[in-house]
């Protein structure tokens, strides 16, 4: 199991890009109810410059990791991206 790791400001501009969300707060909001599920975690990164898994993330950037392996995850993604 692999974790899928994202900084925050990356989701949201994706988010935003297919107009899933208009500002920060409203997808805080999203990812503290998917954390409450267990779905997602938020950590901050450390300002070594990359984070557990080697991306490089300056600042210490704030990480979203989904609680899927990334089979599951692009399986999910795929079954969107269908019925879309």
């Amino acid at each position: 199991f692999q974790a899928c790791r994202v900084t925050f400001h990356a989701l949201f501009q994706a988010c935003r890009e297919r107009f899933l969300c208009s500002s920060q707060a409203t997808l805080r909001s999203v990812l503290t109810e998917f954390a409450d599920h267990e779905l997602v975690s938020e950590r901050r990164s450390g300002n070594s410059g990359a984070d557990a898994s080697n991306t490089a993330v300056r600042g210490g950037s704030d990480l979203v990791q989904v609680a899927l392996s990334k089979a599951a995850l692009g399986s999910v993604l795929a079954q969107i991206d269908a019925e879309t």
